[in-house]
């Protein structure tokens, strides 16, 4: 009997892949046996998209610390230069 509550779902034996675009809301993750036996062994690895708006913020903030870097040792060449 299959549940419709599930969102998304892979099942067989060996190496899965679950391939999943989530919308906005809670999620649980769940790793059982379709028999619902106790013994299960796995290994998870999750990998997610960082999204634009994310991403612009580090650039901008890597691209603020160049131009701090650059005024800073500007203003250190100068002060030398002066004494």
């Amino acid at each position: 009997m299959a549940q419709e509550f599930w969102t998304a779902k892979a099942h067989g034996t060996g190496r899965q892949t679950l391939d999943w675009q989530p919308e906005t809301g809670s999620y649980s993750i769940v790793l059982m046996n379709a028999d619902a036996s106790q013994e299960i062994d796995f290994d998870v690895v999750l990998k997610a998209r960082v999204e634009t708006a994310i991403l612009a913020f580090g650039v901008g903030l890597l691209a603020g610390g160049v131009i701090l870097l650059l005024v800073s040792t500007f203003m250190i060449y100068v002060a030398v230069r002066r004494s």
